[in-house]
Parts: structure tokens; sequence; C-alpha cells
């Protein structure tokens, strides 16, 4: 979990791995229902999300609007909410800090794998120079270890010294967990366990 800023990165459920957490994922859950409706209310989507806190719901969509992807509008009357407006979208949920400021952790991976799509095929050199950013490097030790993962889960083939893409699920890169599986957030599935070598 990153922690920097104000501290845990908001959304967050737990430590559990994310197949563990339940029919609920997250800032992943909001987000999708605020891209759903566009302009919404913190009620809308704590109903919505059956569980979630209208306070979790609350912390999230202000840390959205700190980091420009939500506009809040002041309610025009006493009893009436505040309406939260998608102005910056993105396909995958925000990961942010409650000021706003991007959460880095997982960066390289979701670099890479927006690279690994566009190269087709290349080998880990080609994954660094392509992936990194003034922002983020990606290390080479970084590229082999999320290769040697994704060759397991099958996304990507090894050939000699170089890899070809093989496999694409949607835009947010597959995770690898501590207890050593890949679990791929488009599909909300486990795709790689250690067991599967054994």
């Amino acid at each position: 979990m990153d922690r920097g800023g104000s501290g845990k990165e908001v959304g967050s459920m737990s430590q559990k791995p994310v197949h563990l957490r339940g029919k609920f994922r997250g800032r992943e859950r909001m987000w999708e229902l605020m891209r759903k409706l566009r302009r919404f209310s913190i009620k809308e989507i704590a109903e919505e999300t059956a569980g979630y806190d209208p306070s979790t719901v609350r912390h999230y969509a202000n840390s959205l609007v700190a980091g420009g992807y939500l506009q809040k509008h002041e309610p025009s009357g006493r009893w009436k909410p505040a309406i939260y407006e998608i102005v910056k979208d993105s396909p995958y949920a925000p990961r942010v800090r409650a000021d706003g400021s991007p959460v880095t952790q997982g960066q390289g991976r979701e670099q890479m794998w927006r690279s690994m799509r566009i190269l087709k095929s290349f080998s880990a050199n080609d994954l660094v120079a392509a992936s990194s950013t003034e922002e983020h490097r990606v290390s080479p030790e970084e590229a082999k270890t999320y290769l040697r993962y994704l060759v397991r889960a099958g996304y990507v083939r090894k050939t000699g010294k170089n890899y070809v893409f093989i496999k694409y699920t949607g835009p947010r890169p597959p995770q690898i967990q501590r207890i050593h599986q890949v679990w791929d957030p488009n599909i909300r599935k486990v795709v790689w366990t250690q067991h599967a070598d054994k």
C-alpha cells in the first residue's frame, strides 16, 4: 500500500488480495458508477455500491475534485445535496491521495502494459525504454519481473531474448499479488497461481 502525503491511498479496502475483498471493488466500483451517471450526488453512489459508507464515497469524490477529475457544484438550497460532475475521464479508476496527488505505486506496470500493446514484439530493454517517463522510470529488474509473471499467465510469449504480446484483456494491467498469483482486474479473475506450475 502506498503511503505518503496524507497517508493511505483513497478508496482502499484492506490488505487482502483483490479477489478476496467481496463483490465490491473499492474505488473501481465507485468510479464505474460515477462514469455511468456523469453527474451524481454522494448518496446516489453510496446507495448503488450497497455497502460503502457515504463518508468513504465523499472522501474519494473530494480527492478526485482535488485531482481535477471531478467538479463539485455546491447545493442551491439548504436541503439539496452537492452534485459532482466528471470533467476529466479515465478508463480506469484514478489512484489519488486526499490532496489529489497521484499514487505512483504500480505506475510502472501500467506504463509497461500500455507499451506492450503498442510494441507487440520487444526485448526487455525495448520495454524499459518505451515505458519510462520523466515522472516514473521503469527499471530493468521491474520489467523482467513483470514479464516473467505475464509469460506464466499467458499474456506474453517468450521467444529467445524477445517477447511477443499475445493477450489483451482491457486497459488495466494484470496485478502480481503477494501470495504469488496474477489477478486480472479487467476480467476480475485470478489467471495464474504458483500452484499451477507444480
